[in-house]
C-alpha cells in the first residue's frame, strides 16, 4: 500500500506541476494572444478604435455611476439630518410635560445633537460632491484620451489608404518597367537572329566574310543589350520616384499606427484602472496566431501528470476490486477481518494464505 500512495502523491504532483507551467507559460502566452493588436494594420486600426470605443463608454457609464453615488450620498445625509431632527422634536415634546430643568437640558441637549447631525449631513454631502467631481474628472480625462485614439485612428486609416494606393502604383510601375525590357528584347531578337542566321552561312565559307559576319553579329547583340539597357535606365527614375513616394507612405503609416494603438492602449489602461471590465478589451487574434502551439513544454508536463493519474487510479480500482471479489467468497465472519487476521483464523489453510499475501 505504501507503493501505491507513493505513486499517487507523484502523479498528483506532476499535475500539480504541469498545471502551474501552464499558468506560468501556456497561460500568459493565451492572454497576449487575446489582448495582442493583429498584424495586419488596417485590422489593427479597426481593433484600436473599438478599444477607443469601450473606453468612452466606460467614461459614460463611470459619469453616471458617479452621480448615481452622489444622489445616494445627498439623500442619506438629508434622511440622517430629518431623523435627527424628528427625535430631537420628540425628545423636546417629553421634557415639555416634565417641565423645568428637564426641559432646559432636553432643550441644550437636542441642539448638540442637532448640531453633530448637521455636521454628518454636511460632511456626506461634502463627499457626494467630491465624489461627483472625481467622477467628472475620470470621465473628462478618459473621453479625451478616446478621442485622441479615435482621431489618431482616422488619421492612420487615411494614411494607409495612401500607402496601399502608393504601393499598387509601385507595383504598376515595375511591371510597366518589366514589360518595356521585355519588349526590347523582342525588338532586337530579329536583327539577332538573322545575323546569327548570317554568320552560319558565312562561317562555312570562311575568310573575309565570316569575320564581316561574326561583327554585325557581335554589332547586333551589342544594340540589342543597349535596347534593354535604354529601355531600364528610361524607367529607373519614374520607379525610382515612385519607391520614394511609397517608402515616405509607408514610414509615415507605420509611425501613425504606432501612435493610434499607443493612444488606444493609454485609453484601455485608464478605463481598466477605472474598473471597466477587461473583457470589454478582447482582441480576435490572427489565425495564425491561433494556429500557432502554444508552450509545447507545459502541454506536455500537463498531460503526462494527468496520463500517471489516470494509470495509477485504474490501478487502484483494480484492487479494490480484486478485494471485494475475494471478500465475497469468504465466510461472513472472515470477510469482516482484516488480511492479518484472516490468515491466523484460517491458520494451515495454504489457499486462503496465498489469496490473501499481496495485503
Amino acid at each position: 500500500m505504501a507503493r501505491i500512495q507513493k505513486k499517487i502523491v507523484t502523479a498528483v504532483l506532476l499535475v500539480a506541476v504541469a498545471v502551474s507551467l501552464e499558468g506560468c507559460f501556456g497561460g500568459k502566452d493565451a492572454d497576449e494572444m487575446w489582448s495582442s493588436f493583429s498584424k495586419r494594420a488596417g485590422k489593427a486600426l479597426n481593433q484600436a478604435g473599438k478599444w477607443a470605443d469601450a473606453a468612452h463608454e466606460h467614461a459614460e457609464a463611470a459619469l453616471k455611476q458617479g452621480m448615481k453615488q452622489a444622489d445616494k450620498l445627498k439623500n442619506e445625509a438629508a434622511k440622517h439630518l430629518d431623523e435627527a431632527k424628528a427625535e430631537a422634536a420628540k425628545a423636546l415634546e417629553v421634557a415639555k410635560k416634565k417641565g423645568g430643568e428637564a426641559y432646559e437640558a432636553a432643550k441644550k441637549k437636542t441642539a448638540a445633537a442637532l448640531k453633530v447631525a448637521e455636521a454628518k449631513a454636511q460632511d456626506m454631502k461634502a463627499k457626494a460632491a467630491e465624489g461627483l467631481k472625481e467622477a467628472q474628472k475620470f470621465a473628462a480625462d478618459l473621453k479625451q484620451k478616446a478621442s485622441d485614439a479615435k482621431k489618431l485612428v482616422e488619421a492612420s486609416n487615411v494614411l494607409e489608404d495612401a500607402k496601399k494606393k502608393l504601393q499598387s502604383a509601385y507595383e504598376d510601375g515595375k511591371k510597366a518597367a518589366a514589360a518595356a525590357v521585355e519588349a526590347a528584347k523582342k525588338a532586337a531578337e530579329p536583327a539577332v537572329k538573322a545575323a546569327q542566321e548570317a554568320f552560319e552561312a558565312a562561317k562555312k565559307a570562311g575568310g573575309e566574310a565570316a569575320k564581316a559576319a561574326q561583327a554585325k553579329l557581335a554589332d547586333a547583340k551589342d544594340a540589342a543589350a543597349k535596347a534593354v539597357s535604354d529601355a531600364q535606365k528610361a524607367a529607373a527614375p519614374h520607379l525610382e520616384n515612385l519607391k520614394s513616394k511609397y517608402n515616405d507612405a509607408k514610414d509615415a503609416a507605420d509611425d501613425a499606427l504606432r501612435k493610434a494603438k499607443k493612444a488606444a492602449e493609454d485609453a484601455k489602461k485608464e478605463a481598466v484602472a477605472g474598473g471597466a471590465d477587461e473583457r470589454l478589451f478582447a482582441l480576435e487574434p490572427d489565425e495564425d496566431e491561433i494556429m500557432k502551439p502554444q508552450s509545447n513544454f507545459a502541454g506536455v508536463m500537463y498531460y503526462c501528470g494527468l496520463t500517471s493519474l489516470s494509470i495509477v487510479s485504474l490501478g487502484c480500482l483494480g484492487i479494490v476490486a480484486r478485494k471485494i471479489s475475494i471478500n465475497r467468497r469468504l465466510p461472513g465472519h472472515l470477510a469482516n477481518m482484516g488480511p492479518r487476521r484472516r490468515w491466523l483464523q484460517v491458520g494451515g489453510l495454504s489457499g486462503l494464505q496465498c489469496q490473501h499475501s499481496f495485503c
